[in-house]
């Protein structure tokens, strides 16, 4: 277990999260792991979209795609991510609505 991922002092940002995709936020600031906190008020999936450039992220199908990265409702995740870059984020529900908890910080 690594816990030394995030500092206290880790900038956080809020998206709400709903069946259309998110407008595209840039990450709160550089590091290499992101961390996610799912908060909903339903049971739908999220659906995410982490990269370079305009995110719109899509709800996963039978077809793989990068822009779909699935967390379920209540899940705390972390993720590795390119050091250093500038990147955004765009998220979609399933079902009802969702806010998201994105933080940045550096790991191994």
């Amino acid at each position: 277990m690594r816990a030394d991922l995030f500092s206290a002092q880790s900038k956080t940002i809020k998206i709400n999260l709903t069946t259309t995709a998110s407008a595209s936020t840039p990450l709160p600031e550089d590091g290499n792991t992101v961390r996610i906190v799912v908060v909903g008020s339903g049971a739908g999936v999220v659906s995410l979209s982490i990269g370079s450039g305009a995110q719109t992220a899509v709800l996963a199908s039978g077809t793989a795609s990068a822009s779909a990265l699935t967390l379920l409702p209540g899940t705390d995740s972390t993720f590795s991510i390119p050091a250093d870059s500038v990147l955004n984020i765009s998220g979609i529900t399933d079902a009802g609505t969702a806010s998201i908890y994105v933080q940045v910080g550096e790991g191994q």
